[in-house]
């Protein structure tokens, strides 16, 4: 199962991946950057634009 990992903040988010399907480990990918905290359309495509290049299965959110 490919696993992604969001951390939400009010600014930023950043996003990590299984480094490998049956490891234990993250590799990160990305921070996504918010111009206002309140705009979170470009945040939601650029998510779905990298849950289709890595094929993932599951997401997990952590909120800060």
């Amino acid at each position: 199962m490919r696993i992604m990992g969001l951390d939400f903040g009010s600014r930023t988010t950043g996003v990590a991946r299984q480094a490998i399907p049956w490891g234990i480990t993250a590799q990160g990918v990305e921070t996504i950057v918010r111009k206002d905290e309140n705009k979170l359309r470009q945040t939601c495509a650029r998510i779905e634009e990298l849950i289709k290049e890595y094929e993932i299965e599951e997401i997990r959110v952590r909120i800060s």
